[in-house]
């Protein structure tokens, strides 16, 4: 689970076609703890604005990124149990899924008595 995601980053270009780094960022936190996630999102940040501000555009690009995959390579699950987590977690929402639907079968076959229309008696 992504609990933080940097606010600095590359966001793409239509003109030239490239996309955002915003995926390949996502994919490499989603490996890391919620503290670790803090961490790497406040230093990608640094990274990126320091060459960005002085204008090695590409340099923050790449330098953001590259800290961000040895970070995440370092302090991450590796990415064999992030997928077999990622599985898991699909299998789990199956049976969820499952478990809800015999939920509603269960109330519906429970035994119920039918009194027909009740009358009121005037008066």
């Amino acid at each position: 689970m992504i609990h933080y995601t940097p606010k600095f980053f590359y966001s793409g270009s239509k003109s030239h076609g490239i996309k955002s780094d915003l995926v390949f960022v996502k994919s490499k936190l989603g490996r890391l703890n919620k503290e670790n996630q803090f961490i790497a999102c406040e230093a990608y940040e640094e990274i990126y604005k320091r060459h960005f501000n002085a204008g090695e555009y590409r340099l923050a690009r790449l330098n953001a990124n590259k800290f961000l995959n040895e970070f995440a390579n370092e302090y991450g699950i590796t990415l064999q149990d992030y997928q077999h987590l990622q599985a898991t977690n699909d299998d789990q929402a199956w049976i969820d899924s499952k478990i809800e639907e015999l939920k509603k079968h269960q109330k519906l076959s429970k035994p119920r008595i039918y009194l027909g229309e009740k009358k009121r008696a005037n008066g």
